[in-house]
Protein backbone atom coordinates (compact mmCIF):
# COMPACT_ATOMS: atom_id res chain seq x y z
CA UNK A 1 0.00 0.00 0.00
CA UNK A 2 1.66 3.69 -1.05
CA UNK A 3 1.65 6.33 1.51
CA UNK A 4 0.57 9.92 1.21
CA UNK A 5 1.70 12.29 3.96
CA UNK A 6 0.09 15.51 4.87
CA UNK A 7 1.20 17.44 8.06
CA UNK A 8 0.83 21.11 8.97
CA UNK A 9 3.38 20.92 9.54
CA UNK A 10 0.12 20.40 7.12
CA UNK A 11 2.31 16.78 5.65
CA UNK A 12 0.74 14.73 3.16
CA UNK A 13 2.53 12.27 2.41
CA UNK A 14 1.79 9.36 -0.28
CA UNK A 15 4.09 5.60 0.59
CA UNK A 16 4.07 3.41 -2.30
CA UNK A 17 4.84 -0.47 -2.21
CA UNK A 18 7.52 -1.44 0.41
CA UNK A 19 9.32 -3.10 -3.27
CA UNK A 20 9.83 0.56 -4.18
CA UNK A 21 13.34 2.07 -4.17
CA UNK A 22 13.64 5.45 -4.67
CA UNK A 23 17.01 6.65 -6.21
CA UNK A 24 18.65 9.67 -5.89
CA UNK A 25 20.88 11.40 -8.93
CA UNK A 26 23.28 14.34 -8.24
CA UNK A 27 22.89 16.93 -10.65
CA UNK A 28 24.17 16.75 -14.03
CA UNK A 29 24.97 20.44 -14.57
CA UNK A 30 24.78 23.38 -12.30
CA UNK A 31 21.36 25.37 -12.37
CA UNK A 32 20.67 28.64 -13.53
CA UNK A 33 22.94 31.02 -11.18
CA UNK A 34 19.97 32.87 -9.70
CA UNK A 35 20.61 36.23 -7.39
CA UNK A 36 20.06 34.51 -3.69
CA UNK A 37 17.21 36.58 -2.32
CA UNK A 38 17.27 38.32 1.02
CA UNK A 39 14.94 37.74 3.81
CA UNK A 40 14.41 39.68 7.23
CA UNK A 41 12.17 39.80 10.39
CA UNK A 42 12.32 41.67 13.77
CA UNK A 43 10.36 41.71 16.68
CA UNK A 44 9.93 44.27 18.81
CA UNK A 45 9.23 44.84 22.48
CA UNK A 46 5.94 46.23 21.94
CA UNK A 47 4.52 43.21 19.80
CA UNK A 48 4.97 44.61 16.48
CA UNK A 49 6.84 42.71 13.78
CA UNK A 50 8.24 43.69 10.40
CA UNK A 51 8.97 41.01 7.77
CA UNK A 52 11.18 41.87 4.27
CA UNK A 53 11.79 38.78 1.72
CA UNK A 54 12.72 39.13 -1.91
CA UNK A 55 10.86 37.56 -4.55
CA UNK A 56 12.06 36.01 -7.53
CA UNK A 57 11.22 39.47 -9.76
CA UNK A 58 14.09 40.57 -7.33
CA UNK A 59 11.35 43.27 -5.99
CA UNK A 60 11.01 43.50 -2.39
CA UNK A 61 8.12 42.64 -0.41
CA UNK A 62 7.85 44.23 3.08
CA UNK A 63 4.99 43.95 6.14
CA UNK A 64 4.70 45.64 9.51
CA UNK A 65 2.20 44.86 11.59
CA UNK A 66 1.10 46.13 15.10
CA UNK A 67 -0.84 44.62 18.16
CA UNK A 68 -4.06 45.12 18.97
CA UNK A 69 -7.56 43.57 20.60
CA UNK A 70 -9.37 40.89 18.63
CA UNK A 71 -11.52 38.29 19.67
CA UNK A 72 -10.39 34.86 20.18
CA UNK A 73 -12.40 31.36 20.86
CA UNK A 74 -10.52 28.78 23.59
CA UNK A 75 -11.73 25.30 25.05
CA UNK A 76 -11.86 23.88 28.29
CA UNK A 77 -11.21 20.32 29.08
CA UNK A 78 -14.61 19.56 28.16
CA UNK A 79 -14.59 20.93 24.87
CA UNK A 80 -16.80 23.81 25.75
CA UNK A 81 -16.02 27.49 23.64
CA UNK A 82 -15.24 30.80 25.38
CA UNK A 83 -14.96 34.00 23.61
CA UNK A 84 -12.74 36.60 24.56
CA UNK A 85 -9.90 39.18 23.87
CA UNK A 86 -6.41 38.47 22.45
CA UNK A 87 -3.70 40.25 21.17
CA UNK A 88 -3.66 40.05 17.72
CA UNK A 89 -1.80 41.75 14.67
CA UNK A 90 -3.01 43.89 11.51
CA UNK A 91 -1.52 43.62 8.83
CA UNK A 92 0.29 46.73 6.85
CA UNK A 93 1.74 45.37 3.85
CA UNK A 94 1.91 42.39 2.20
CA UNK A 95 4.95 40.08 2.98
CA UNK A 96 5.75 36.68 2.70
CA UNK A 97 5.21 34.16 5.47
CA UNK A 98 6.54 30.79 6.49
CA UNK A 99 4.30 28.84 8.70
CA UNK A 100 4.55 25.97 10.52
CA UNK A 101 3.85 22.77 7.95
CA UNK A 102 0.07 22.39 7.65
CA UNK A 103 0.63 24.19 11.72
CA UNK A 104 4.56 23.83 11.88
CA UNK A 105 4.23 27.07 11.83
CA UNK A 106 1.82 28.75 14.30
CA UNK A 107 1.26 32.07 12.92
CA UNK A 108 -1.41 30.81 9.82
CA UNK A 109 -4.90 29.62 11.35
CA UNK A 110 -6.19 29.15 7.79
CA UNK A 111 -3.87 26.16 7.31
CA UNK A 112 -5.71 24.63 10.21
CA UNK A 113 -9.05 25.26 9.35
CA UNK A 114 -8.69 24.93 6.02
CA UNK A 115 -6.82 21.67 5.69
CA UNK A 116 -9.83 19.04 4.76
CA UNK A 117 -13.29 20.61 4.86
CA UNK A 118 -14.55 20.86 0.83
CA UNK A 119 -18.07 19.88 0.84
CA UNK A 120 -17.64 16.92 2.88
CA UNK A 121 -15.54 15.45 -0.13
CA UNK A 122 -13.14 14.28 2.09
CA UNK A 123 -10.97 11.48 3.39
CA UNK A 124 -12.30 10.38 6.24
CA UNK A 125 -16.29 10.71 5.06
CA UNK A 126 -16.39 10.54 1.27
CA UNK A 127 -15.34 6.97 1.33
CA UNK A 128 -17.55 4.67 -0.13
CA UNK A 129 -19.59 7.57 -1.67
CA UNK A 130 -17.34 9.29 -3.74
CA UNK A 131 -15.16 6.96 -6.29
CA UNK A 132 -12.00 9.76 -6.46
CA UNK A 133 -11.99 9.74 -3.08
CA UNK A 134 -12.80 5.83 -2.30
CA UNK A 135 -10.34 5.26 -5.17
CA UNK A 136 -7.63 7.14 -3.30
CA UNK A 137 -7.48 5.71 -0.02
CA UNK A 138 -7.54 2.20 -1.69
CA UNK A 139 -4.43 2.83 -3.05
CA UNK A 140 -2.62 4.70 -0.60
CA UNK A 141 -2.43 4.97 3.14
CA UNK A 142 -2.79 8.19 4.44
CA UNK A 143 -0.92 10.45 7.22
CA UNK A 144 -2.20 13.47 8.77
CA UNK A 145 -1.06 15.86 10.84
CA UNK A 146 -2.79 18.78 11.53
CA UNK A 147 -1.02 20.90 14.03
CA UNK A 148 2.74 19.73 14.72
CA UNK A 149 3.56 22.76 16.91
CA UNK A 150 1.18 22.61 19.52
CA UNK A 151 2.79 25.05 22.06
CA UNK A 152 3.65 27.71 19.78
CA UNK A 153 0.06 27.46 18.46
CA UNK A 154 -1.95 27.59 21.41
CA UNK A 155 0.63 30.76 22.21
CA UNK A 156 -1.07 32.58 19.38
CA UNK A 157 -4.35 31.85 20.73
CA UNK A 158 -3.38 32.97 24.52
CA UNK A 159 -0.63 35.57 23.78
CA UNK A 160 0.39 36.74 20.39
CA UNK A 161 -1.50 35.90 17.24
CA UNK A 162 1.62 36.24 15.28
CA UNK A 163 3.82 34.02 17.02
CA UNK A 164 5.95 31.41 14.31
CA UNK A 165 8.26 29.38 16.43
CA UNK A 166 8.02 26.87 18.91
CA UNK A 167 8.23 27.63 22.94
CA UNK A 168 11.40 25.99 23.90
CA UNK A 169 13.56 28.54 26.59
CA UNK A 170 16.55 29.41 24.80
CA UNK A 171 19.69 29.34 27.30
CA UNK A 172 21.80 32.37 27.28
CA UNK A 173 19.00 34.58 25.72
CA UNK A 174 15.71 35.76 27.01
CA UNK A 175 14.38 35.06 23.72
CA UNK A 176 11.70 32.03 23.37
CA UNK A 177 11.50 29.82 20.86
CA UNK A 178 13.77 27.91 17.70
CA UNK A 179 11.73 27.68 13.88
CA UNK A 180 10.76 23.97 13.43
CA UNK A 181 11.44 24.32 10.00
CA UNK A 182 14.88 25.51 10.18
CA UNK A 183 15.54 22.59 12.42
CA UNK A 184 16.67 20.06 9.54
CA UNK A 185 19.95 19.12 8.36
CA UNK A 186 19.99 20.27 4.80
CA UNK A 187 21.51 23.54 4.22
CA UNK A 188 21.06 23.62 8.43
CA UNK A 189 22.53 27.11 9.83
CA UNK A 190 22.45 28.41 6.23
CA UNK A 191 20.94 31.58 4.20
CA UNK A 192 17.68 32.11 4.76
CA UNK A 193 17.76 31.04 9.08
CA UNK A 194 19.16 33.05 12.02
CA UNK A 195 21.84 32.28 14.74
CA UNK A 196 19.72 34.83 16.46
CA UNK A 197 17.44 33.21 19.56
CA UNK A 198 15.10 36.50 18.81
CA UNK A 199 14.71 36.21 15.03
CA UNK A 200 11.45 34.49 14.00
CA UNK A 201 14.01 31.99 11.33
CA UNK A 202 16.17 30.86 14.72
CA UNK A 203 17.29 27.37 13.40
CA UNK A 204 18.40 26.48 17.07
CA UNK A 205 21.78 24.71 18.65
CA UNK A 206 21.56 21.70 15.54
CA UNK A 207 19.98 20.08 13.32
CA UNK A 208 17.04 18.39 15.15
CA UNK A 209 17.53 19.80 18.25
CA UNK A 210 14.06 20.34 18.54
CA UNK A 211 11.39 17.15 19.78
CA UNK A 212 9.00 18.99 16.56
CA UNK A 213 11.92 18.42 13.97
CA UNK A 214 12.64 15.01 15.18
CA UNK A 215 8.95 14.06 15.48
CA UNK A 216 8.85 14.45 11.85
CA UNK A 217 12.10 12.56 10.95
CA UNK A 218 10.60 9.75 13.13
CA UNK A 219 7.96 9.80 10.99
CA UNK A 220 8.80 10.07 7.53
CA UNK A 221 11.85 7.42 8.46
CA UNK A 222 9.04 4.83 10.05
CA UNK A 223 8.02 4.28 5.85
CA UNK A 224 11.27 4.56 4.01
CA UNK A 225 10.62 3.68 0.97
CA UNK A 226 7.50 3.93 1.24
CA UNK A 227 6.49 7.25 1.05
CA UNK A 228 5.21 8.92 -2.28
CA UNK A 229 4.46 12.33 -1.90
CA UNK A 230 4.77 14.68 1.29
CA UNK A 231 3.22 18.09 1.59
CA UNK A 232 5.13 19.17 4.54
CA UNK A 233 4.13 22.89 4.68
CA UNK A 234 0.22 23.71 3.74
CA UNK A 235 -0.19 27.54 5.05
CA UNK A 236 -0.19 30.67 4.40
CA UNK A 237 0.37 32.88 2.66
CA UNK A 238 1.46 34.15 -0.72
CA UNK A 239 -0.15 31.65 -3.09
CA UNK A 240 2.65 29.17 -3.85
CA UNK A 241 3.09 25.63 -4.53
CA UNK A 242 6.64 25.15 -3.85
CA UNK A 243 9.72 22.25 -4.38
CA UNK A 244 13.42 21.63 -3.74
CA UNK A 245 15.43 23.51 -2.98
CA UNK A 246 15.31 25.71 -0.53
CA UNK A 247 19.05 25.97 0.85
CA UNK A 248 20.01 26.46 -2.91
CA UNK A 249 18.97 27.62 -5.77
CA UNK A 250 20.63 24.88 -7.66
CA UNK A 251 17.99 22.57 -9.05
CA UNK A 252 17.58 18.85 -8.17
CA UNK A 253 18.36 15.91 -10.84
CA UNK A 254 14.61 15.29 -10.66
CA UNK A 255 13.03 19.08 -11.03
CA UNK A 256 11.60 18.30 -14.47
CA UNK A 257 9.14 15.40 -13.00
CA UNK A 258 8.79 17.56 -9.69
CA UNK A 259 7.68 20.41 -11.81
CA UNK A 260 5.37 18.24 -13.70
CA UNK A 261 3.83 16.94 -10.99
CA UNK A 262 3.42 20.82 -9.32
CA UNK A 263 2.43 21.95 -12.58
CA UNK A 264 -0.48 19.69 -12.85
CA UNK A 265 -2.41 20.30 -8.94
CA UNK A 266 -1.38 24.08 -9.80
CA UNK A 267 -3.64 23.89 -13.10
CA UNK A 268 -6.65 22.27 -11.24
CA UNK A 269 -6.40 24.26 -7.92
CA UNK A 270 -6.51 27.63 -10.02
CA UNK A 271 -9.16 26.11 -12.44
CA UNK A 272 -11.59 25.51 -9.21
CA UNK A 273 -12.20 29.46 -8.59
CA UNK A 274 -9.33 31.35 -10.96
CA UNK A 275 -7.30 31.50 -7.83
CA UNK A 276 -3.69 32.53 -9.11
CA UNK A 277 -0.43 30.39 -8.11
CA UNK A 278 3.11 30.42 -8.76
CA UNK A 279 4.94 27.18 -9.12
CA UNK A 280 8.80 26.89 -9.01
CA UNK A 281 11.70 25.54 -6.75
CA UNK A 282 11.92 27.64 -3.51
CA UNK A 283 15.10 29.38 -3.64
CA UNK A 284 14.34 31.32 -6.74
CA UNK A 285 11.53 32.66 -4.18
CA UNK A 286 12.42 33.31 -0.99
CA UNK A 287 16.00 30.91 1.11
CA UNK A 288 15.41 28.29 3.64
CA UNK A 289 17.81 26.99 4.64
CA UNK A 290 17.10 23.30 7.16
CA UNK A 291 13.67 22.92 6.02
CA UNK A 292 11.64 19.87 6.31
CA UNK A 293 11.08 19.70 2.06
CA UNK A 294 14.62 19.22 1.42
CA UNK A 295 15.09 16.82 4.27
CA UNK A 296 12.66 14.42 2.65
CA UNK A 297 14.07 14.60 -0.67
CA UNK A 298 17.41 14.38 0.15
CA UNK A 299 17.48 12.18 2.80
CA UNK A 300 14.48 10.47 2.71
CA UNK A 301 14.34 10.00 -1.10
CA UNK A 302 11.03 11.58 -1.63
CA UNK A 303 10.92 13.17 -5.49
CA UNK A 304 7.45 14.62 -5.17
CA UNK A 305 8.33 16.81 -1.83
CA UNK A 306 6.12 20.56 -1.56
CA UNK A 307 5.33 22.85 0.08
CA UNK A 308 2.08 25.18 -0.64
CA UNK A 309 1.36 28.59 0.12
CA UNK A 310 -2.35 29.37 0.52
CA UNK A 311 -4.24 32.48 0.34
CA UNK A 312 -3.94 35.08 -0.04
CA UNK A 313 -1.54 37.28 -1.89
CA UNK A 314 -1.29 39.92 0.80
CA UNK A 315 -4.79 41.73 1.56
CA UNK A 316 -5.80 39.86 4.24
CA UNK A 317 -2.23 37.99 5.35
CA UNK A 318 -2.84 35.68 7.78
CA UNK A 319 -5.85 37.14 8.96
CA UNK A 320 -7.82 35.38 5.70
CA UNK A 321 -11.70 35.92 6.28
CA UNK A 322 -13.49 32.95 7.57
CA UNK A 323 -15.69 32.72 4.38
CA UNK A 324 -12.47 32.09 2.36
CA UNK A 325 -11.22 29.58 4.69
CA UNK A 326 -14.22 26.60 3.28
CA UNK A 327 -13.16 27.66 -0.76
CA UNK A 328 -9.40 27.70 -0.21
CA UNK A 329 -9.74 23.88 1.17
CA UNK A 330 -11.45 22.73 -1.91
CA UNK A 331 -9.18 24.41 -4.41
CA UNK A 332 -6.48 23.08 -2.54
CA UNK A 333 -7.78 19.65 -2.35
CA UNK A 334 -8.56 19.62 -5.55
CA UNK A 335 -5.21 20.49 -7.07
CA UNK A 336 -3.82 17.39 -4.68
CA UNK A 337 -6.02 15.26 -6.03
CA UNK A 338 -5.22 15.98 -9.56
CA UNK A 339 -1.29 15.62 -8.85
CA UNK A 340 -1.68 11.97 -6.82
CA UNK A 341 -3.56 10.91 -9.74
CA UNK A 342 -0.88 12.24 -11.94
CA UNK A 343 1.83 10.29 -10.66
Amino acid sequence: MKLFFVAAFLAVAAAVPSSYKPEYKAPSSPAPNYPAPNQSDERNLDGSTQWSYAQSDYTTREESQVQKKMQGVTYDSYGKESYGEVLGNTNKGSSYWVSPEGQKFTLTWAADEAGFQPKGETITTGYGSYPEITSLVDQYDWKFVPIANPDGYAYTWNTDRNWRKNRLVNNESTCVGVDANRNFPIGFAGSGSSSDPCSGTYHGIAAFSEREASAFRDLIAADRGRVKTTISHMHSYSQMFLSPYGYTTDLPAEYPEMFRAMEIAVNALTSTYGTPYTYGNTAVTILASGDTTDHYYENEGVVYSYTIELRDSGTYGFQLPPDQIVPTATETWNGLKAMINAI
